[in-house]
């Protein structure tokens, strides 16, 4: 494996680590209430737009702290069972406490910007926040301890098997990288920091690819792929990881 200039590479396998800093965050614009124009979408820095995510990951934990716990378990890194979770998407992300949420940490931002989020990223925020919250610093691999861990996976058709490759290499990230993987967590999203704990990953990377499996990562990517793990791995099991949102 070779890193040079940002970009990791493994050596006959397809894995790339692009570099940190998108043009955009995944924000788009809301339609203003009685109107059909959007609001002029706006280039959000990816520092500032990592922050609003983390904060809303933190509030969501704590506004509505049973229904955050029953998406991490009832979900894999593909989907979420909502119907398991027993809310609906839609009235979980339209509750009042996650508006709030989100107009705490974006403040005049927010006025002209939503944020958008898929169920598995919104699920990797709310992963890396609890494991965040339970954990100070890396845990340590019990003794004894299995490569792949025990899972649900509520996918179906064919994101089943896309499901249960990205699960297992983060069972094998988290199993072979737990300080690496925890100093990722320990970043700002979108900074060189973050980049560099990626990149010290680049190993563990290496070795946790099956033979012809083809995977592009991001630092955004890693860090949730390390979420899902050191959550599933630690702290799912923890009745104190969602304890107090902080």
């Amino acid at each position: 494996m070779r890193i040079t200039g940002g970009i990791i590479c493994v050596i006959g396998a397809a894995l790339t680590l692009q570099h940190a800093f998108p043009a955009k965050a995944q924000l788009e614009p809301q339609v203003q209430t009685g109107s059909r124009i959007a609001v002029k979408p706006r280039v959000v820095d990816p520092i500032m737009a990592g922050s609003i995510k983390k904060g809303f990951g933190r509030c969501a934990l704590r506004m509505r702290k049973d229904a955050s716990a029953a998406i991490m378990s009832r979900s894999d890194p593909v989907n979420v069972d909502w119907q398991a979770v027993g809310i609906k998407r839609e009235k979980f992300f339209s509750a009042q406490g996650l508006r709030e949420c989100l107009g705490k940490e974006a403040n005049d931002l927010q006025l002209a910007l939503g944020m958008s989020l898929n169920d598995s990223s919104f699920r990797a925020i709310l992963m890396e926040e609890a494991y965040l919250q339970r954990f100070d610093s890396a845990p340590t691999l019990p003794e004894g301890a299995a490569e792949q861990t025990d899972r649900t996976y509520v996918s179906k058709g064919n994101d089943l098997p896309s499901a249960m490759g990205l699960g297992q290499f983060a069972d094998c990230l988290t199993f072979r990288g737990t300080a690496e993987s925890d100093a990722i967590l320990r970043t700002a999203p979108g900074t060189k920091a973050e980049l560099t704990a990626a990149q010290a990953m680049a190993p563990i990377l290496g070795e946790c690819l099956v033979e012809g499996q083809k995977v592009s990562l991001t630092p955004t990517s890693i860090r949730a792929l390390v979420a899902d793990g050191l959550w599933v791995r630690y702290g799912r099991n923890s009745s104190s990881a969602l304890a107090q949102g902080k």
